[in-house]
């Protein structure tokens, strides 16, 4: 299972706040991205990617920092710090 089929069977849940830990296995063994996920709602969430940097939405916006708690202008390309589905 993929980390978007896991996200969309938490949030199908009830209720609809979820909170996750992940971590990204490849066929070969080798692991690849970890970290943390809240999510509220659709426009309320919080993405921690262990050594990879914070992604914090809200109504207002979204703010993205790096590794180093450095604010990034804008979203990073990865798909790690993606809105969730």
């Amino acid at each position: 299972m993929d980390h978007t089929t896991l996200l969309r069977l938490l949030l199908a849940a009830d209720p609809p706040q979820a909170a996750c830990s992940f971590r990204t296995v490849f066929t070969d063994g080798e692991t690849g991205e970890t970290g943390t996920l809240r999510y509220l709602a659709t426009d309320r969430w919080i993405l921690d990617v262990d050594h990879g940097g914070r992604t914090i939405s809200t109504p207002h916006g979204s703010r993205h920092t790096g590794p180093d708690g450095a604010d990034l202008t804008g979203p990073p390309a990865t798909p790690s710090f993606t809105s969730p589905p």
